[in-house]
């Protein structure tokens, strides 16, 4: 087995084994709301992909708990300063 393909198989048994706790961590910060939580999920396991070699096995799940709570705070406090399109075009009809 190569290297690339042990660490396919590696990624993906830690996939498998915290997926579950990674959504619902993400969904506890998002307020319940599947879709950031579905985003949350999805940025997490990206960060991970792209740092799988320099995490330490044995801190995986911890890892991925402070990613977790940390990509949700940061997501949430940037969907609370988005302005929503309805309040664009609100304030677009003031000029």
């Amino acid at each position: 087995m190569s290297f690339q393909n042990k660490n396919k198989k590696e990624f993906e048994n830690v996939y498998y084994k915290n997926k579950f706790n990674v959504y619902r961590i993400a969904m506890d910060y998002s307020g319940s709301h599947k879709e950031s939580a579905e985003e949350i999920f999805q940025e997490v396991f990206l960060k991970l992909y792209t740092h799988f070699d320099t995490v330490d096995e044995e801190y995986m799940a911890a890892w991925l708990v402070t990613t977790t709570k940390n990509t949700a705070i940061n997501y949430m406090k940037k969907r609370a300063r988005e302005c929503p399109k309805a309040d664009i075009e609100l304030f677009s009809d003031l000029y």
